[in-house]
């Protein structure tokens, strides 16, 4: 079996934001593949939960959201690293994913996201606990 048939997570698609001046950062996503579906874990430190959006339609999971701005006190920054503002990733699976039994959870700014396999998939909005 070869991985894209062996894998359902096969690539991660092309962000129609990318040249979106808003978009300012892209989270590293880590896919493992499990006996019985895929997990995918975003990381998102600093996102906050109501900040966060995660559909799947027609084999295809996005992910979109926005980091705000950590304000320093009554001081300037004297060096600023983290990136803040909007982002979106999106994944093409296969159609061996169960939408119905999609889920997702936000603990210590990484979104964990189970895909069960199945053999057919129906479009949903996956709620984050």
């Amino acid at each position: 079996m070869s991985n894209s048939e062996k894998i359902p997570c096969c690539h991660s698609e092309t962000r129609p934001e990318e040249n979106d001046p808003k978009r300012t950062f892209l989270p590293d996503v880590d896919v493992i593949e499990r006996e019985d579906g895929v997990t995918l874990l975003v990381d998102l430190p600093g996102v906050a939960r109501e900040d966060l959006r995660v559909d799947f339609d027609e084999r295809t999971l996005s992910i979109r959201g926005s980091r705000k701005r950590r304000k320093a006190a009554d001081h300037p920054y004297f060096m600023e690293e983290s990136e803040a503002g909007e982002f979106y990733r999106s994944f093409r699976l296969s159609e061996r994913i169960d939408s119905q039994g999609i889920s997702a959870s936000l603990a210590d700014g990484v979104l964990e996201l189970s895909l069960p396999r199945h053999d057919r998939a129906k479009a949903r909005r996956i709620d984050i606990a």
